[in-house]
């Protein structure tokens, strides 16, 4: 049994941490990593292997795997001096059988690791805050957490399976976007009446002749005022 770090000198806990290093942690991220979790040595579990099944070791794998694939971008968002909240995962119908399993945790890029550090150190809501997925009880992780400055929970970011979290507002459609371009177009002219002829001039319809008859007039005004700043007298 590898002893606990209470059990360790100096030198011991200093070949601990050099022995994580060497399985890919960065010594900047191993000095966020709490060397206790949930009462046992972080140190001492084996961060390649498989997923355990229970806690504390389900939670210090997954925050080790998590701190280790994190982006560096997203790590500045997560305050590691918070306690870690103990991972809880939901039971999955096998894929043959009526037997249930639990849902795996994977790292397959950052997204999956910056989602985990969050419903590790976020906040929960209580069941009335939580988003709909949440509500209803899907997705992989239990509880509705998330953090200041990112709208969507952590379990619907992780994954990102199903649609988008409730917690996120809706994208506005093409025609919406449109219309407000058209919109903003209209409060930047200059008076009343330039924006009555360009909503005439725009909600004709013109034929391709006249079209092509505007390009070729536009086209020689476009020509004729670089000709003119080419040969325009220089200011001193």
């Amino acid at each position: 049994m590898t002893p606990d770090s209470t059990d360790l000198t100096p030198a011991e806990l200093e070949a601990q941490d050099a022995q994580l290093i060497r399985a890919g942690f960065y010594a900047a991220r191993l000095e966020l990593f709490p060397r206790h979790v949930l009462g046992i040595n972080t140190r001492t579990i084996l961060y390649g292997d498989d997923q355990p099944t229970s806690n504390p070791e389900l939670t210090a794998w997954a925050l080790g795997n998590a701190l280790m694939k994190c982006s560096g971008k997203f790590l500045s968002q997560i305050d590691t001096t918070k306690p870690v909240r103990p991972l809880e995962i939901r039971m999955k119908n096998r894929a043959y059988g009526r037997e249930k399993e639990p849902f795996s945790i994977t790292f397959n890029g950052s997204q999956n690791a910056d989602a985990l550090l969050r419903h590790l150190y976020g906040d929960a809501g209580e069941p009335s805050e939580q988003c709909s997925k949440c509500r209803e009880g899907k997705g992989a992780l239990v509880e509705c957490v998330v953090i200041k400055g990112i709208e969507s929970c952590a379990k619907c970011s992780w994954n990102r399976s199903g649609g988008p979290c409730s917690f996120c507002p809706p994208k506005a459609s093409s025609k919406s976007r449109n219309k407000r371009k058209a919109t903003e177009f209209e409060d930047e002219s200059d008076s009343d009446s330039d924006r009555e002829f360009l909503r005439a001039f725009l909600d004709r319809e013109w034929d391709l002749r006249t079209l092509e008859q505007f390009r070729e007039i536009i086209t020689f005004l476009i020509n004729h005022a670089r000709k003119r700043a080419r040969t325009a007298p220089t200011v001193e």
